[in-house]
C-alpha cells in the first residue's frame, strides 16, 4: 500500500476491538430478508436488511478509515465509495434496502478485516 503522511489523531478504538467490531457487524447479523419491513429485533434476531445495520457499517468504516490514515496508508476506494453511498441521499431515500447493498457491505467489511489484520502483523 502506498504510504502517505500519518495523521496525528489516534483511532477511537484499539486495533483488536476494531477487528472484533468488524467481525461482529459482518458475521453476527442474519442476511434473512423478511417479506415485511421489521423494526427492532424480531425474535432476538439481528438483521442486516435493517437501517440500523447499515448505520453500524458506516460507523465501523469510519473507525477503520481512522486506523488506515493513522498508519499513513491510503484508504482504499472501496471503503470511501461505500461510505459515500451509505451516507448519500440516494441511499437514505430508498424505500427498502436490498440484498445487493448487503453484499457490497459484506465485501467491504471483509476487505477491512484483511487490512486491519495486516496491521497486526507489522
Amino acid at each position: 500500500m502506498e504510504q502517505v503522511e500519518a495523521t496525528r489523531e489516534e483511532p477511537l478504538l484499539d486495533l483488536d476491538r476494531t477487528i472484533e467490531l468488524v467481525r461482529h457487524i459482518r458475521e453476527d447479523y442474519s442476511e434473512e430478508i423478511p417479506a415485511q419491513i421489521v423494526r427492532g429485533t424480531p425474535g432476538g434476531i439481528l438483521l442486516k436488511i435493517q437501517g440500523g445495520w447499515f448505520q453500524s457499517v458506516v460507523d465501523v468504516l469510519q473507525i477503520v478509515q481512522q486506523h488506515i490514515e493513522f498508519r499513513g496508508s491510503i484508504v482504499p476506494t472501496e471503503i470511501t465509495d461505500l461510505l459515500n453511498y451509505l451516507t448519500s441521499q440516494e441511499f437514505k431515500g430508498k424505500e427498502r434496502n436490498n440484498p445487493e447493498d448487503i453484499s457490497r457491505a459484506n465485501i467491504v467489511l471483509e476487505l477491512c478485516r484483511q487490512i486491519l489484520s495486516g496491521f497486526k502483523k507489522e
